[in-house]
């Protein structure tokens, strides 16, 4: 049935979801899971969801390597453990997530 609807539809669904119920989609059928791997679809997801653009040649293997383990901590602020230090805040460049 899956097989009828054209990639546009299914690239549609597929954005709707959150990554993990992606995840359990994918599990359940093969036509679905060959359109999972189409860097389209996890480069609007890191923008909708950490609203970052990142590489659309790469946008799956940075999405699921660094985004999906570190992405939660971008933006946020962490006081250094002497007081006098400052702050510092997760950002992200190119392919790396660092503290400045």
């Amino acid at each position: 049935m899956l097989q009828l609807l054209p990639k546009e539809i299914l690239f549609k669904i597929l954005e709707l979801l959150e990554p993990t119920a992606i995840a359990k989609v994918l599990a359940t059928c093969r036509h679905i899971y060959q359109y999972s791997k189409d860097n389209y679809l996890w480069f609007y997801l890191a923008k909708r969801q950490y609203k970052m653009t990142v590489p659309l040649d790469d946008a799956l293997m940075f999405y699921w390597l660094l985004l999906a383990k570190y992405g939660n901590l971008l933006g946020y602020w962490l006081r250094l453990s002497n007081p006098y230090e400052g702050l510092l805040q997760v950002k992200c460049s190119g392919y790396k997530i660092f503290w400045c």
